[in-house]
């Protein structure tokens, strides 16, 4: 199910929704139990609170630190139609140009914007993802995947771990003990992986999991985990939930949620080390495209009303 941001897409392209438009943005806002900000509900769905509505929940603003209302849908009331003169095609420009501003000065447009400064080193920067013999502290990594910014293969390799791999884990991805008998192990690969990473901002999609993996397969070794401790990451996962929305109490979505919302395909299997840096690195590019063509539709609108 696409999220409910796709609804909004056609903002870009178009100067004004029409009312049966604006009509089916608010059955689908009710339906999905979806709440926003009097700001938000005035520019994109012309309503207002009603007279007896409260707050569904308060947010801290990102601009200061007042908290403000955030109401349900549902609770809403279309706003009254104005008896005024019909606004000139200069004021809906304007009007269009500034919701289109508003967009970029989101939370997660304006994470956006900061990770497309640090792609603009595309050299420094790589993505990682990694398979393991489980999720606990004693668990290690058996599959590391590294890719550049254009997709090209940096690393990948299997190892052979010193504990028992997770029978969920293997039925997750596929990899048994049998498979990596003959596989190398941790310690001869860690100073390979180290220099790949060197001076680089790693972009991985759940850091938290990834870095701690690291760090508990070098400890497995009696390796030095310093280097890990000292590298530059950068976590798609929580740009993506801000971006199309957690899918659970932690906050947080999955990957394969994440490409579905996309509108992406898997080229090849999932809960692969390499794939999952693929896929990562092409939602990325996806969230990239969405937040510059805002900025393109802007630069268009303006173009346009300079030349009336």
């Amino acid at each position: 199910m696409q999220h409910f941001f796709s609804l909004f897409e056609s903002e870009v392209s178009a100067l004004a929704i029409d009312k049966a438009e604006i009509e089916l943005l608010r059955k689908e806002a009710i339906e999905k139990e979806l709440a926003f900000g009097v700001s938000r509900l005035r520019t994109e769905l012309r309503m207002k609170p009603s007279v007896d509505a409260k707050p569904h929940k308060w947010v801290k603003s990102p601009y200061n630190r007042a908290k403000n209302p955030i109401y349900l849908v549902a609770d809403c009331v279309p706003l009254r139609a104005r008896n005024s003169i019909e606004p000139s095609k200069k004021v809906l420009l304007a009007r269009k140009i500034s919701g289109l501003k508003a967009k970029l000065r989101s939370p997660s447009n304006q994470a956006i914007e900061r990770l497309t400064v640090l792609l603009q080193q595309p050299e420094r920067v790589v993505y990682l993802d990694s398979e393991t013999t489980g999720l606990e502290k004693q668990d290690q990594i058996i599959e590391l995947g590294i890719i550049d910014i254009q997709g090209r293969v940096l690393y990948d390799k299997r190892f052979k771990p010193s504990v028992a791999i997770n029978e969920y884990a293997q039925d997750i991805h596929g990899i048994s003990a049998d498979s990596l008998s003959s596989r190398p192990k941790w310690p001869s690969q860690v100073d390979s992986i180290a220099e790949i990473l060197r001076d680089k901002t790693v972009i991985i999609f759940n850091k938290e999991f990834d870095i701690r993996l690291l760090e508990q397969t070098s400890k497995a070794f009696n390796l030095n985990t310093e280097w890990i401790r000292s590298l530059s990451t950068y976590c798609a996962m929580a740009l993506a939930a801000s971006v199309f929305g957690s899918t659970n109490r932690y906050g947080t979505i999955s990957l394969a949620t994440c490409v579905e919302e996309s509108g992406l395909a898997w080229g090849a299997e999932a809960h692969n080390a390499v794939n999952d840096c693929e896929m990562t690195r092409q939602v990325i590019m996806k969230m990239l495209e969405r937040y510059n063509a805002i900025k393109v539709a802007i630069a268009s609108l303006e173009a346009e009303m300079a030349a009336l």
